[in-house]
């Protein structure tokens, strides 16, 4: 019997492909947030320094007016990033939905590929089953007509 080939394997090999270069960037993404999540945090943990009270001493009032418009820069740069962290959520979502689509497409055949190999043993099963039953009955004419024969 002839060996099992899938007719479908190019484009199964491409799905592997498309899958992989999704699951790359889905990586990509996720560091992207991890990195946009670490500058938040740095930016939150300044914000939280600049409100931690100072030791006693002399009150400058150019000293607090400075301490005040960074604290406003830090708010408005804390905003920023907020949003920042927010589209590389969903930049990050939208690739792990993308990842799962292409992985969903590539089971679809490789579920083909099984269902056809599993179709193609059954069918060498029963070649094979056959030419060995072909095989007996042969054997069973020959010893019948040998038998005859012989009488």
């Amino acid at each position: 019997m002839r060996k099992f080939t899938f007719r479908l394997e190019p484009v199964l090999k491409h799905r592997q492909a498309l899958e992989e270069q999704a699951a790359r960037e889905l990586a990509h993404a996720q560091r992207e947030l991890l990195d946009q999540q670490k500058k938040l945090f740095n930016i939150e943990e300044s914000l939280q320094k600049t409100f931690q009270e100072a030791g006693p001493g002399v009150c400058d009032l150019a000293a607090l007016l400075n301490e005040n418009l960074y604290r406003e820069y830090l708010t408005i740069l804390r905003n920023c990033q907020q949003e920042e962290v927010s589209k590389a959520y969903a930049r990050t979502e939208e690739c792990r939905l993308h990842t799962v689509q292409k992985r969903r497409d590539r089971m679809m055949l490789e579920k083909l590929k099984e269902k056809k190999l599993t179709a193609y043993l059954e069918d060498a099963k029963r070649a094979s089953q056959k030419e060995l039953d072909e095989q007996g009955t042969q054997r069973v004419v020959y010893k019948t007509i040998c038998a005859s024969e012989n009488f």
